[in-house]
């Protein structure tokens, strides 16, 4: 070696034509110079020259490992001074002054003795390891107490005392003392110990897309605020307030994704406040449907993943997850669902590992972070800072699991550093994909329900907004059923839905009527409806006025033309009504049956003899009216001295008289009313 060296620096001599050109450690270690350093020296070696191995690992026995440029210079420095030490100047061994020196540094072990080492270990393993979490202070008052105990014990014996350990080397020991396993189990229990230390997944767990997917739900390390974009503006003051309020008391919200276990590539995602068993739905809807409509609406510039089948579902015990609503949905879509093991994390590993990469990508980039802990960041206030909606979150979302995450290497275990979008468009090519779930049971276990009595139109869903219909086959059957049907509905795609009828075992597929809302979900219909009726109050005012002044003047034109030309409208209110009865009811009428004469007429009680009669043989009626009788005031005086009344003969073949219609105050008759003005006053 060290004549390699000789013979590299008179070939660079020459080459440079410099005599005094010097070899330095910088110059050495450049790695074509130290390249033609090897190959110089290997003739003058035994065995194979190596460079330094980089990743470390076993070597073989016929290879020496060369030092680095600085090494091998001090070496050749000492085999200088070594030959010039000698008697005779011409040997110096070099084997020598290659040897290590180590053994020379004095001793190396530990200085600590048998007992005293015996009575940290115990002091350890009482105080020294558990849950919670002790540090060294809270371990030096039992490590001394047993050194005391003990010294105690050793002077009765004549014996000289321990001394007394350092925290260093408390710690020195307790870092030594147990394997990573067995602190990890003492420290932060068997379930955490179990997920950090067991062996990882090395093995392929799905070749075909859809093959494997696992879902699940975490709490974002982000704060948002309820402001709605382009509707704040419409709310009124109070509204405001109390949404400024609600804001002072933010919370962190929650991220569900569903990802394919075979290319990595995500299938369904939602942002919600609550993971709920609807969130889990959509999340189920999304990943068996087309993404295109979230990319337009998004903005992004690459496609998503289109419809998949989905054999095998991988979730926790969350109750977002775990319900009846979920696990129906499954089962009536022929897939396989598997709860995944509470603490285990190797059950779903693959979907864990993404949540970590878009908390670290994304999320924490953006403003309102909060860090992965309390405490995590001292000097940010997250809610302070807030500035995004649930809407604008779930839009950056949507861009980067459809525009970044794809296409980042990945180095797990199938991946061999391809981006999911390779992985997806190999396997597609090669090996293909489940079989998307057929769209009327997709709309069947994972759409809406509606229970609804259908028309010759078709059926109507949320009140008239929707119609469906089908002119064929679905019109036959309605000729022969009678009552509501079962109609299901996609609430993210509003275009198709599919009826049952009871006992019938055929699902009819109907037609979205509107082309208005063709492709439109259930919620952006009502959106759209809401946003068209919603009222304006400045407008609103101004045309209500301007009706009802178009109105009045209509009808005022109207009632105008018609007594210009004596024209009857054919409306007449109750008054005049009531006014016509009255005339018409005033006169006289005929009575066909004569009267009697033991009966007197009516109306001739009491009536002086000058009152008018009608001759029994006379046909025609009288119709002049008769006046009224101004009351008479009769003078107070004692029951027992009031006259008689006079009775008046009934003429011969006289005809009763009726003086006028009768009052309804007294149910007399207007002749009887007038003479009776008072009722509590007597009559004359």
């Amino acid at each position: 070696m060290f004549a390699g060296l000789a013979d590299l620096r008179k070939e660079v001599q020459e080459q440079l034509n410099d005599p005094n050109w010097h070899l330095s450690i910088e110059k050495l270690a450049h790695p074509a110079l130290f390249e033609r350093f090897l190959q110089l020296a290997e003739p003058y070696s035994p065995i194979t020259l190596a460079k330094t191995s980089r990743y470390g690992g076993k070597t073989r026995d016929d290879v020496y490992i060369v030092p680095k440029a600085r090494r091998i210079l001090d070496l050749e420095r000492e085999y200088q001074r070594v030959r010039s030490s000698e008697s005779d100047g011409t040997y110096a061994d070099p084997h020598i002054c290659a040897a290590s020196k180590s053994a020379l540094r004095g001793r190396r072990g530990s200085r600590i003795g048998a007992p005293a080492l015996k009575l940290i270990h115990d002091a350890l393993d009482e105080v020294g390891h558990a849950t919670t979490q002790p540090t060294i202070p809270n371990v030096m008052p039992t490590v001394w107490a047993k050194f005391a105990a003990e010294n105690a014990e050793r002077r009765k014996d004549g014996l000289g005392d321990l001394p007394r350990p350092s925290a260093k080397v408390v710690r020195d020991i307790r870092a030594t003392q147990w394997g990573r396993t067995l602190k990890e189990v003492a420290e932060k229990g068997a379930t955490w110990a179990y997920n950090n230390c067991s062996r990882g997944s090395t093995n392929v767990r799905a070749l075909f897309i859809g093959e494997f997917v696992q879902i699940d739900s975490c709490k974002v390390s982000l704060v948002a605020i309820y402001k709605r974009e382009r509707l704040w503006r419409l709310l009124s003051q109070e509204e405001k307030d109390q949404f400024k309020k609600i804001d002072e008391h933010l919370d962190r919200f929650f991220i569900l994704i569903a990802i394919d276990v075979a290319s990595r590539m995500p299938l369904g995602w939602v942002v919600t406040e609550t993971p709920t068993a609807s969130a889990a739905m959509q999340v189920l809807r999304m990943a068996t449907r087309s993404k295109e409509k979230e990319c337009r609406v998004c903005g992004c510039e690459s496609e998503a993943i289109g419809a998949v089948g989905i054999s095998a579902l991988v979730g926790d015990n969350g109750s977002e997850f775990r319900n009846g609503e979920v696990k129906q949905a499954l089962l009536g879509n022929l897939i396989t669902s598997i709860d995944a093991r509470a603490g285990v994390g190797t059950d779903k590993a693959f979907i864990e590992v993404s949540f970590k990469t878009l908390q670290e990508s994304l999320f924490r980039a953006l403003p309102g972070f909060t860090g992965h802990k309390p405490g995590a960041l001292p000097g940010y206030d997250a809610v302070k800072n807030a500035a995004l909606t649930l809407e604008k979150v779930l839009e950056l979302v949507t861009r980067y699991l459809v525009d970044e995450y794809p296409f980042r290497r990945h180095y797990g275990t199938g991946m061999f550093g391809h981006t999911p979008m390779q992985v997806y468009e190999w396997i597609n090519a090669n090996r293909g994909t489940v079989t998307p779930i057929d769209p009327n049971m997709r709309r069947e276990f994972l759409g809406r329900m509606y229970e609804v009595t259908p028309s010759d139109e078709g059926v109507r869903l949320l009140g008239g907004a929707l119609w469906f219909n089908e002119f064929k086959e679905f019109q036959k059957r309605l000729e022969t059923h009678r009552g509501k049907i079962r109609v299901f509905i996609d609430p993210d795609d509003g275009s198709y839905a599919t009826a049952i009828f009871d006992g019938d075992p055929r699902r009819y597929v109907l037609h979205q009527q509107m082309s208005h809302f063709y492709g439109l979900s259930l919620a952006e219909v009502v959106d759209f409806i809401g946003k068209i009726r919603r009222e304006f109050p400045d407008s609103s005012e101004l045309h209500d006025e301007l009706f009802r002044k178009a109105a009045m003047r209509r009808a005022k034109d109207s009632k105008d033309v018609c007594l210009e030309n004596g024209v009857n409208r054919g409306e007449r209110g109750f008054q005049q009504v009531e006014a016509e009865a009255r005339k018409i009811m005033s006169g006289r009428r005929y009575v066909h049956e004569p009267a009697r004469a033991d009966v007197s007429p009516p109306g001739t009680i009491g009536m002086p003899d000058e009152m008018p009669v009608r001759s029994s043989s006379s046909r025609a009626m009288d119709l002049t009216p008769v006046p009224a009788v101004e009351a008479q005031v009769a003078p107070e005086t004692s029951p027992d001295k009031m006259p008689a009344p006079t009775r008046i003969p009934p003429k011969e073949k006289a005809e009763p008289v009726q003086t006028g219609p009768k009052d309804r105050r007294f149910g007399r008759t207007a002749s009887t009313a007038n003479i009776v003005a008072n009722p509590k006053e007597k009559k004359s």
